[in-house]
């Protein structure tokens, strides 16, 4: 568990308590939880807004407008952070000025995206700033939980070795949760983009990536679902990669995630990878 993650207190026994976070039970130190009204003003402060997918196929788009074009599809109870719930006239404005094309801005009607901006709300996916429809997903706050690193045994001697050194990767990234996502960065500790994180992790063990994303996947190779392994790199983009994240087990990721979240942990499936890849 890192700082401001969420849990369920079961009981508490000379000073020891029995807590439930996520799919995780067991036992912590009660000195270092808050409980009560405390914890509830605490909650409120470190609360992530997050958009939970409640339709079978969600459209993503450039602007809040139907006549935009589609960034990307999400899934049903898949969900991303919120940037910006309430949107205005002002906001868009300013937004379509710094970071929007003019292509981009031509193929919707503005007067009428201004007058629907109440029903659109802008996410976060692989650090893009997107748009989706608020109909179409449920608006919660919600609080990190605790994780769990599945580790899988191997019956030959060379799969144990490979495993071993999987696991010894994973139990490497694990350290940096909760660090600090920077654009650009390579540090792990001071702050690193999705690509400078597991080109670190990976350096650490004697394998050297190259510095992008797509450039790690080129150089990877390719595995299927079914195949999937921990330490395997997943792969995500609209269109072409712009995304990668570790494979830690249990159908889930650490990654830098982006300058909200930092580096944390995901669903492998919080929206499908373009590739797999394998680097030992």
């Amino acid at each position: 568990m890192t700082k401001n993650t969420g849990c369920n207190i079961i009981s508490v026994k000379k000073g020891w308590a029995k807590i439930e976070s996520g799919k995780v039970r067991g036992f912590v130190k009660a000195e270092y939880l808050l409980q009560g009204e405390e914890a509830e003003k605490k909650a409120l402060k470190v609360a992530t807004l997050k958009a939970i997918v409640n339709t079978e196929t969600l459209n993503v788009r450039y602007l809040p407008s139907i006549d935009s074009p589609i960034y990307d599809q999400i899934s049903e109870d898949e969900y991303y952070t919120v940037e910006k719930e309430h949107l205005t006239k002002e906001y868009m404005q300013s937004y379509m000025s710094k970071h929007c094309s003019k292509k981009t801005v031509k193929s919707v009607d503005k007067e009428s995206m201004y007058a629907d901006l109440d029903n659109w709300a802008m996410l976060s996916i692989d650090n893009e700033k997107v748009f989706i429809s608020k109909d179409f997903v449920d608006l919660q706050y919600k609080l990190n939980r605790a994780v769990t690193i599945h580790e899988e045994s191997k019956k030959s001697s060379s799969s144990s070795s490979s495993s071993n050194r999987a696991a010894g990767i994973v139990s490497y990234a694990m350290q940096f949760l909760g660090n600090p996502y920077v654009w650009g960065g390579t540090s792990l500790t001071n702050g690193t983009d999705c690509s400078g994180f597991t080109m670190g992790i990976y350096r650490h063990f004697g394998y050297y990536l190259p510095r992008t994303s797509a450039a790690q996947a080129a150089a990877t190779r390719s595995v299927s679902s079914s195949e999937v392994q921990v330490g395997d790199l997943f792969f995500y983009g609209s269109g072409s990669v712009s995304h990668v994240a570790l494979y830690i087990g249990g159908g889930q990721i650490i990654h830098a995630s982006n300058a909200r979240d930092g580096i944390k942990i995901s669903s492998a499936y919080y929206r499908q990878p373009l590739k797999i890849g394998r680097v030992m």
